[in-house]
């Protein structure tokens, strides 16, 4: 459950979801295709006198593109900053980013299981 005053918020979360969803479904059908074509063709997937398929035809895999992001339902509606650094982790995914690492680090010790030192609130 995400705070109902951040519509814009929402929408960029969303987006970025789906953007994800897409490489992913694109990523399944090139490697399903490619699958396909070796079996129909034969061993390297080319018929003979054909030219071989380029690299450019079927995108490699990303690293971070199945990156699995822990999620702890609440009782409470999830913060708009909560919701921000997930956006940001999926629009990285989404890019192909090295930054995955390192903000799906920030987001578990922040979000998930924030030290007792980032809890405390100054007096």
């Amino acid at each position: 459950q995400i705070a109902p005053f951040v519509p814009q918020v929402k929408n960029q979360f969303i987006s970025a979801l789906v953007a994800v969803q897409n490489r992913q479904r694109e990523h399944k059908q090139n490697k399903d295709n490619k699958k396909k074509r070796k079996k129909v063709k034969g061993g390297n997937g080319t018929e003979p006198g054909t030219p071989e398929m380029s690299v450019r035809e079927i995108p490699a895999l990303s690293p971070f593109l199945y990156t699995v992001i822990p999620y702890e339902k609440k009782n409470s509606p999830m913060s708009a900053e909560d919701l921000q650094i997930l956006t940001k982790i999926l629009v990285a995914m989404s890019e192909d980013s090295d930054k995955v690492p390192s903000l799906l680090t920030d987001y578990i010790l922040k979000v998930l299981c924030p030290s007792q030192d980032m809890m405390m609130v100054p007096t």
